[in-house]
């Protein structure tokens, strides 16, 4: 419980050392204040809404879902430099046509599959679109150290956590009907890999500041 208590509130970090350490580089930290003032939101809901007043999660967790995609779009959509705008274009159509599907055939109490689905999605989005940022890289050869670069540390972030959680959502609701129990202990991963994207978070605000 400790641990999920430090992750939830860790989660505001990450935009308070934006506004606290405020970084000349600005235009290259402007793809991922969206998703970080997600977190931040998001932070604070799940640590008086659903921990302290006990708030039905059911909306929450696929609202979630849905704006996370949003805020991951807009951030590969900007460090790509807005180019492959028709490919960008048909995945955001695809993506608005799978949640119309899903609402269509899912109620909310369906919340861990819808989730699972949404999860799914944004997981296949930024592998596809992580490929094409290194080819980028690769084929323009416009950065030396990988590791001076704040964008590859949110990069990492995404997808440590989307695809060591993406198992774990797909049999979320089969552990959630049949062994809650089980769900509980597998949910720490989700936990954990929280953190470490927060951290990677942090870290790529402090290399942007430090350049």
């Amino acid at each position: 419980m400790f641990l999920l208590y430090f992750v939830i509130i860790f989660g505001i970090t990450p935009l308070l050392y934006y506004f606290i350490a405020r970084s000349k580089n600005v235009r290259e930290l402007k793809p991922i204040i969206p998703f970080i003032t997600l977190t931040f939101v998001s932070s604070l809901y799940e640590l008086f809404g659903s921990l302290i007043f006990g708030w039905n999660v059911s909306y929450w967790f696929v609202f979630f879902e849905i704006l996370a995609f949003l805020c991951i779009y807009y951030f590969y959509f900007e460090i790509l430099q807005k180019q492959f705008l028709k490919l960008f274009l048909l995945t955001l159509f695809l993506f608005l046509g799978f949640c119309f599907y899903l609402s269509l055939n899912f109620i909310i109490k369906d919340f861990f599959i819808v989730s699972s689905y949404l999860n799914t999605f944004t997981t296949l989005f930024i592998l596809f679109f992580t490929i094409i940022w290194f080819r980028r890289l690769i084929l323009d050869a416009s950065i030396e150290n990988l590791l001076e670069n704040s964008t590859f540390y949110f990069i990492s972030g995404f997808i440590l956590y989307y695809f060591g959680t993406l198992f774990l959502f797909l049999i979320s609701n089969y552990l959630y009907k049949f062994d809650a129990l089980s769900l509980q202990s597998y949910w720490v991963v989700n936990i954990i890999l929280n953190l470490i994207l927060r951290i990677l978070l942090i870290v790529g605000l402090w290399k942007a500041r430090t350049k």
